[in-house]
């Protein structure tokens, strides 16, 4: 009986790398994210904050009714977990759009953290 085909089974079983999973996040006024989704598929993303309004008071006189509004702006945030081979190499990069004012971005890869952090427009960053 010729066991060569179980052999040649077993061993691709045996040599496979374990999946590892990387997570990559983002916090920014305005940027744009690009990162590796799949072993061989790079994936992006826009990320933009919101302002927030929300009412602080209400003036009722005889002929009208005023509301008062206040406002706050909350950064856009994003983040994602990815399953890649053991032997690939994970990246994510960010670009700040125009104006923005500052933009964060973080890699967990194996346990092992690692940030970039931007302070001006249209700058880029790169994490591997």
């Amino acid at each position: 009986m010729n066991y060569t085909p179980l052999f040649a089974a077993f061993a691709l079983v045996a040599c496979s790398k374990d999946a590892r999973q990387v997570k990559y996040s983002a916090v920014c006024d305005s940027c744009f994210v690009s990162y590796q989704s799949d072993d061989r598929t790079e994936s992006s993303v826009a990320v933009h904050g919101r302002w927030i309004v929300f009412p602080v008071d209400t003036v009722y006189t005889l002929a009208d009714t005023t509301y008062v509004l206040d406002s706050t702006y909350a950064l856009g945030t994003w983040s994602i977990a990815v399953d890649l081979r053991d032997d690939a190499r994970p990246y994510v990069k960010a670009r700040n759009g125009w104006c923005s004012a500052i933009t964060t971005i973080e890699m967990v890869n194996n346990g092992a953290s690692s940030k970039a952090e931007a302070r001006s427009s249209m700058q880029e960053l790169e994490l591997h």
